[in-house]
């Protein structure tokens, strides 16, 4: 979980930034958190939207991505869109059609989840 520890002040501060793969990592629900935590400073920041976050073939849990989304989460009763696609696919810990994002996703700012 160290590498988007590497990531996380670029991902909350660069404006310019569109996307960010970071497949076959080992991220965890730790790091994730950490990416979401980073997600909310960019969206506090007023800057745009990233296109993708890949987080493709890592360590992931369902729970694990449920936390990320719950860090990315504001207060904010219309959340400004942040991120427009987050890339989940191939982590063993996540399996499709088990889990329902979609009040979360809204709360965080995410468009779409690619399972």
């Amino acid at each position: 979980d160290e590498g988007p520890l590497f990531i996380a002040a670029a991902v909350a501060s660069h404006p310019t930034l569109e996307h960010v793969g970071l497949e076959d990592n080992g991220i965890g629900h730790q790091g994730a958190e950490v990416l979401g935590l980073a997600l909310l400073l960019r969206r506090a920041a007023a800057l745009s939207p990233l296109t993708c976050l890949s987080l493709a073939r890592n360590s992931l849990t369902e729970d694990g991505l449920t936390r990320m989304l719950a860090r990315m989460t504001g207060g904010d009763e219309e959340p400004r869109l942040v991120l427009q696609v987050l890339d989940v696919s191939g982590n063993a810990g996540i399996v499709s059609g088990t889990i329902s994002l979609a009040v979360e996703m809204k709360a965080a700012g995410v468009g779409r989840v690619l399972i």
